[in-house]
C-alpha cells in the first residue's frame, strides 16, 4: 500500500504506515488473527497525546471508523478504512522492536471474529502477562519477538517470572474478569431460561473468585 502521508504535514495526528508490514505478518501468522483485514486498518501517530487514562498509561488505542469519515476518506484516497489504530508517540519511542510488535498483537486483538472491537478474552490476557510478566511494557524489558522464527506461546518458559503465590494473584485476577463477566451477562437476559442459566454461571464465577482468594490466604500464612 503506497504512503498516505503529505511529508510536510506537522500536526498532531500523522498517518504512518510504519505498523502495515509489522500488522501484516503478526496476522499471517497467528490463527487467532487470520480474520483480521490489515488493508481496512488506518495506522495513526498521536505526536502529542500522552495515551493517560484514569491514571494508567497507554502505547496504543483502537477504535472504528464512522461509516460517514470512512466514506469521506475513500472519496478522496480511494481507499477504505474502518479501524484506526493509534500509537501515543510520548510512549512507544521509549519500547524496543520487540515491545511494539507486542502492541501491535495487543491491538489487533481486540477486533472480533464478527468485527466488533471487543476487550481481550482470558486466554489472550494470560498469554501477553503470564509469558511476559505484568510489566512488559517497562523501559528496555527483552522479551521475546512474536515473529521470531519457530515462536509459539507454548514455547515460552516462565518459571522465573513469577512466584507461586504471583502465579495465584494472576488466578485471581483471571477469576474476578469471570465473575464479572457473568455479572454483565446477567443484566442481557432475555428469558427465564437465560435467567437461570445465567444466575447459575454467576454463583458458580462467584465461588470460584472465593476459592482463589482462600487459597492465596492459606499461601500466605504458609509463607515463612
Amino acid at each position: 500500500m503506497p504512503d498516505l502521508t503529505i511529508n510536510e504535514f506537522n500536526g498532531k495526528y500523522r498517518i504512518n504506515d510504519f505498523y502495515r508490514p509489522i500488522a501484516e505478518k503478526l496476522v499471517h501468522k497467528f490463527p487467532e488473527l487470520k480474520h483480521i483485514t490489515v488493508a481496512s486498518i488506518l495506522f495513526l501517530d498521536n505526536t502529542e497525546g500522552s495515551g493517560k487514562s484514569k491514571d494508567k498509561i497507554r502505547c496504543a488505542q483502537i477504535g472504528t471508523i464512522q461509516e460517514k469519515w470512512s466514506d469521506i476518506i475513500y472519496q478522496f484516497t480511494g481507499k477504505r478504512f474502518d479501524y484506526f489504530i493509534e500509537f501515543f508517540r510520548q510512549n512507544t519511542e521509549r519500547l524496543t522492536k520487540e515491545q511494539l510488535i507486542t502492541v501491535v498483537y495487543h491491538e489487533l486483538a481486540h477486533i472480533g471474529t464478527d468485527g466488533n472491537i471487543r476487550h481481550h478474552s482470558i486466554e489472550e490476557w494470560a498469554n501477553i502477562v503470564a509469558k511476559f510478566g505484568p510489566d512488559w511494557l517497562a523501559p528496555h524489558l527483552v522479551i521475546p519477538d512474536l515473529l521470531e522464527d519457530g515462536f509459539q506461546w507454548d514455547g515460552i518458559q516462565s518459571p522465573n517470572l513469577f512466584s507461586s503465590i504471583d502465579e495465584q494473584m494472576i488466578n485471581i485476577v483471571k477469576a474476578a474478569v469471570e465473575w464479572k463477566q457473568a455479572k454483565e451477562n446477567l443484566k442481557s437476559v432475555n428469558s427465564a431460561d437465560e435467567l437461570i442459566t445465567s444466575t447459575l454461571a454467576e454463583n458458580s464465577a462467584e465461588k470460584q473468585l472465593i476459592n482463589q482468594i482462600n487459597q492465596y490466604n492459606a499461601s500466605i500464612k504458609q509463607t515463612p
